[in-house]
């Protein structure tokens, strides 16, 4: 009985490995030590993932002030520039010389005066919302192509515009930035001198404010033309002649060949002999005579053009001296030099049409194979002006009949100058030319000699050339910037028949204040 009592109380006292599905004795409302441990590192975790939500959640929201605060820094500094732009805008519409006589390349502002705006070197301070902005502007030179185009950063220098650089510049944490507004400025307050009357005649020197109907000098020219008042080439016609594109004369104008007759140089109005070549086409029994392969009768019939063939015609060396081919459809090829041995001189026989440069006189004898000689001068053959006077003349190589008039002197009443733009003149060519020359000075008294009468290269050898009446042309104004004096002259050139002249009605010149 003993022993099985102590067998009993050894079973009650027996503990199970952990390994089994028995219970485990353990106090009630106490954690084991390893469960502890966890719920610890996850509470820790926990608490940092917290701290560093909430510490990138701030270096976010610090970002995004900066940021904020930097655009609105840029945004007000622009502003500020686009408004001193703008300000400076409208100090140079005010007057031109208030931006003109500044430096390029130094920093100025504008202050307010007690009438207007003031330039003062260097920059101004502006606070806005408790923030500084420093502001100031720089003029710079503009120039431009051959076409007018603004280019950089060279070329030709366009005294009426000058490039405006408006800058505001801030300091934040102390870094310094900045906004730049670029515009330009144009010297655009416009007036014109417009004449359209000369039969004042030359009793005025000037200065006048007002323009009305007299001028100062004039060579070879009237105003008693067919438009009365107008400006055209003393004893030559405003119409009339043997047409616009030749220069042959209208008398002396017949070849001579002795199988097919007369051929006549005249009556097409075609025919223009330059220094380079004979344009246009003769008459004759034969038919047209052509020398060109550009300006046929039925058109242009080069290489490449359609329907054309290669490039043929009668070439002038510049002196007279012709050579090549002209072409009838009756007879062929008609020859103007032989006897170099080259294409337009081909062959043994030696021969070729000249021109006199003195008298305008054709001369020698051209040849085809089927009529023979084509002559151009009675003179060339033996006792032949006895029987006919004739030649073929023509006006190349003579200058044409120039006239001239000089303006009275023009007063812009500006004390510190003004700016030419342009010249633009109203009539008709009439197949001559109308040519211009500026002077200009600040001082009444010129000089106006005939050298300071200028064309766009700054010297008298050259003009101002519109391409026809009614279409200006632009004034070199670095020759002629910030005068209060103007004048032109202008040159009328007749057409190359020497019998007609251009005429002049309006003459006008577009100047700024």
């Amino acid at each position: 009985m003993q022993m099985l009592s102590k067998q009993k109380r050894r079973l009650r006292t027996k503990y199970y490995p952990a390994s089994t599905c028995s219970p485990r004795r353990v106090k009630a409302g106490v954690l084991s030590t390893k469960q502890s441990g966890q719920s610890l590192i996850e509470l820790i975790v926990g608490i940092a993932v917290g701290v560093i939500f909430i510490v990138g959640a701030a270096g976010i929201i610090m970002v995004s002030l900066r940021v904020d605060f930097r655009n609105t820094f840029a945004q007000t500094a622009h502003e500020i520039a686009i408004e001193l732009g703008e300000q400076v805008r409208v100090f140079a519409n005010a007057d031109w010389h208030n931006v003109d006589t500044l430096s390029t390349s130094t920093a100025y502002h504008l202050a307010t005066s007690t009438t207007f705006l003031d330039d003062q070197s260097g920059s101004s301070t502006i606070v806005i919302d408790g923030n500084s902005y420093t502001r100031s502007f720089t003029l710079e030179p503009v120039y431009r192509d051959a076409s007018g185009e603004i280019t950089t950063p060279s070329g030709i220098l366009d005294p009426s515009t000058l490039r405006v650089v408006s800058t505001a510049s801030w300091t934040e944490r102390g870094d310094q930035d900045s906004a730049t507004v670029e515009l330009y400025l144009t010297r655009n307050r416009n007036r014109l001198f417009h004449q359209t009357d000369w039969s004042g005649g030359p009793v005025q020197e000037g200065p006048i404010t007002v323009v009305g109907d007299e001028f100062a000098t004039s060579t070879n020219a009237t105003t008693t033309g067919a438009v009365a008042g107008s400006i055209i080439i003393e004893g030559l016609s405003t119409g009339g002649g043997g047409g616009s594109n030749t220069n042959i004369d209208e008398i002396n104008h017949w070849a001579w060949n002795d199988v097919t007759g007369w051929v006549d140089f005249f009556i097409t109005g075609t025919v223009n002999v330059s220094s380079t070549k004979i344009e246009g086409y003769a008459s004759s029994q034969i038919g047209f005579i052509s020398f060109d392969c550009a300006t046929t009768p039925i058109g242009n019939q080069c290489a490449g053009a359609p329907g054309g063939g290669f490039d043929w015609g009668v070439i002038n060396d510049g002196a007279g001296n012709l050579s090549g081919y002209a072409w009838s459809d009756i007879v062929g090829w008609i020859g103007f030099c032989g006897g170099e041995g080259t294409t337009d001189c081909p062959g043994t026989a030696s021969h070729q049409v000249t021109i006199d440069s003195a008298t305008g006189f054709f001369h020698n004898f051209a040849w085809n194979d089927d009529i023979g000689w084509i002559a151009f001068n009675c003179e060339d053959t033996p006792d032949a002006c006895g029987t006919a006077d004739y030649r073929v003349e023509t006006s190349f190589g003579v200058p044409p009949i120039v006239a001239t008039l000089t303006s009275s002197i023009f007063d812009t009443e500006r004390v510190d100058g003004a700016a030419f733009n342009t010249i633009m003149w109203q009539g008709n060519t009439n197949g001559g030319a109308v040519k211009f020359q500026i002077a200009s000075s600040q001082d009444l008294n010129g000089p106006w000699s005939d050298s300071d009468y200028l064309g766009p290269d700054g010297t008298s050898a050259t003009y101002y050339q519109p391409i026809s009446g009614g279409v200006p042309i632009a004034i070199k104004r670095e020759f002629h910037n910030n005068h209060r004096y103007v004048r032109y002259r202008v040159f009328l050139e007749s057409d190359i028949t020497l019998s007609r002249t251009p005429n002049v009605d309006d003459i006008i010149i577009n100047w700024s204040l």
